[in-house]
């Protein structure tokens, strides 16, 4: 007995080659019930190519979509912070009226007149009524109000109102 009988020949050996064997005939039995004639590889080539382009346009329009998306959310959160800013700022210039009209006894009617007409510019329907009826009521403080801090104080006031109404109307 040589080397290669002592291989051939254990039960081992010999039952592995008849597996082998089997899968062999197996793989040749299943591949001649698939057909694969029909298959043009150079096609599929151009196919699987073609899904993959539009794979990569769909994952760009995501891409544009999510950063609309947080452009918008970005744009959104910075008029919230200026809104805030404004009511900040409005709630402040009330305070600021209040403690005039408290404090200035005898003017009392006629603050609280300017401050009324101050508020009539909320109402303009455009920008050059909202501006007409600003500088309208600027004109009236300036030559009716005496007291330098009161006409200050009235003034800025006239001015928040008249910017929140202007940028409400579009500028």
């Amino acid at each position: 007995m040589n080397g290669n009988e002592f291989l051939t020949d254990t039960p081992r050996i010999k039952e592995l080659n008849d597996l082998a064997k089997k899968l062999g005939d197996m793989e040749n039995e299943y591949k001649s019930k698939i057909d694969t004639s029909h298959l043009n590889y150079k096609n599929l080539g151009y196919y699987v190519e073609g899904r993959n382009q539009e794979i990569v346009s769909l994952m760009d329009t995501l891409a544009e979509q999510r950063q609309e998306k947080e452009d918008n959310e970005e744009a959104y959160r910075k008029e919230m912070i200026r809104s805030l800013n404004a009511i900040e700022q409005n709630t402040a210039n009330l305070q600021i009226i209040v403690e005039l009209i408290s404090k200035s006894v005898e003017q009392q009617d006629v603050l609280i007149g300017f401050v009324t007409e101050i508020m009539s510019i909320a109402k303009a329907k455009n920008k050059e009524e909202a501006k007409t009826l600003y500088e309208k009521t600027v004109g009236r403080i300036s030559t009716a109000v005496q007291d330098g801090e009161a006409l200050a104080k009235l003034v800025l006031y006239a001015t928040v109102i008249y910017n929140m109404v202007s940028t409400a109307l579009g500028g």
